[in-house]
């Protein structure tokens, strides 16, 4: 495990922005963000909690 470590942190990065190449991952995580508020997000009708006449 060690070795292959070693491998990983010694290997030539390419040449440029290296945020370029984290976009997609930022632009997956912004949408997951997006879709899973709006998943859980239920609307809330207090009129029907609080009302005792049913």
């Amino acid at each position: 495990m060690a070795g292959n470590l070693r491998e990983q942190n010694t290997e030539i990065k390419e040449p440029g922005n290296q945020f370029t190449m984290l976009i997609p991952r930022f632009a997956f995580t912004a949408f997951l963000a997006v879709v899973l508020l709006a998943v859980s997000a239920a609307p809330v009708f207090a009129d029907t909690i609080f009302d005792s006449k049913r």
